[in-house]
């Protein structure tokens, strides 16, 4: 059945039969996420509920529901992964002062190829 629904967007205008899903969490962490979405206007119920309806929308699992063995990766890693591709490629700008685009790429060929 949840494949047959999954991708299909829900209709929250729509009386559907209820289901009452019971979940075990540290009585710690529900209460801080309670109050987080207490913050900003919302009850626990509602977040649940829309984190459902997201994936009976979508068909899929939020990346951040997921356990840590089947993340893709990281955001931290992504972050290190991200500065480190900006260092390796990105020459630093006293390399190059003066001179034109076509002499930057030439420069960096040259570095990288030796030719």
């Amino acid at each position: 059945m949840a494949e047959a629904t999954a991708g299909k967007k829900h209709d929250a205008n729509v009386t559907h039969a209820q289901k009452i899903v019971n979940a075990r969490a540290d009585a710690h962490m529900a209460d801080v996420a309670a109050e987080i979405a207490r913050r900003q206007g919302l009850t626990l119920s509602l977040v649940i509920r829309n984190t459902l309806a997201y994936i009976a929308d979508t068909g899929v699992i939020p990346e951040s529901a997921l356990p840590p063995e089947k993340k893709r990766c990281s955001t931290t890693d992504l972050q290190k992964f991200c500065r480190a591709l900006a260092l390796a490629e990105m020459p630093g700008k006293k390399d190059f002062a003066g001179f034109s685009d076509a002499e930057m790429v030439e420069r960096i060929r040259m570095e990288r190829y030796g030719y």
